[in-house]
């Protein structure tokens, strides 16, 4: 999926599906993290499915795969590793923050919360896969947060190459940047989301 940016922090993301249920697959990356001497967090998400990461110190990278299950006749795993070059101030969630809108459907690949001091201190990187293309769902973010009390940057939608929407909005101690990717697959379309939200009230430092 290429390169992006997670609170600021270079990130690194990949995507591939299996039949393998989503168990299996953590157990899988879990044993050969460990084999290779990593200290292993385990994150169920309450469905089979869930994260597992370790922090390599000396590369100063988070190492994470994510795997989502989804049912259906024939039932399928999205598997999303990701390796991201950032402090040990950064927390790895499964959950989305509960202050942003979400599409129906929603699930949640990534969410990481920067307790550090540095420039990125208190901001949240999420990743979301969604069904609906990046249009369809930049129109629901646009009603959503319009509601919500945020405004957008631009007067005009942004859109980047090879499909994705851009869109930036903004609201009283808060910056709000939003990057909705088509997933290349059959059937229906999906999307990933990435919102950056950004504490623009308090003072960091540098």
């Amino acid at each position: 999926m290429g390169q992006m940016e997670a609170n600021g922090n270079p990130l690194e993301m990949a995507y591939f599906e299996t039949p393998t249920a989503p168990g299996e697959v953590l157990e899988f990356y879990a044993r050969e993290f460990r084999r290779r001497g990593h200290r292993v967090a385990n994150q169920p998400d309450g469905t089979g499915g869930g994260a597992v990461n370790y922090y390599d110190t000396a590369r100063g990278s988070l190492v994470s795969v994510t795997a989502i299950g989804v049912g259906g006749k024939q039932p399928r795993t999205m598997v999303f590793p990701s390796i991201i070059e950032a402090p040990q101030g950064i927390h790895l969630h499964g959950s989305a923050p509960t202050s942003l809108p979400r599409p129906p459907g929603a699930m949640t690949v990534m969410r990481l919360d920067d307790r550090g001091t540095g420039p990125s201190q208190g901001s949240i990187t999420l990743t979301e896969l969604a069904q609906g293309t990046p249009r369809m769902l930049a129109d629901f973010y646009q009603e959503q947060l319009l509601s919500r009390g945020y405004a957008p940057v631009q007067t005009e939608t942004r859109s980047a190459a090879h499909g994705v929407e851009l869109r930036v909005f903004e609201r009283p101690g808060e910056r709000l940047s939003l990057a909705l990717s088509p997933v290349t697959k059959e059937g229906r379309p999906e999307s990933l989301i990435t919102a950056v939200v950004e504490d623009t009230a308090s003072p960091k430092e540098e």
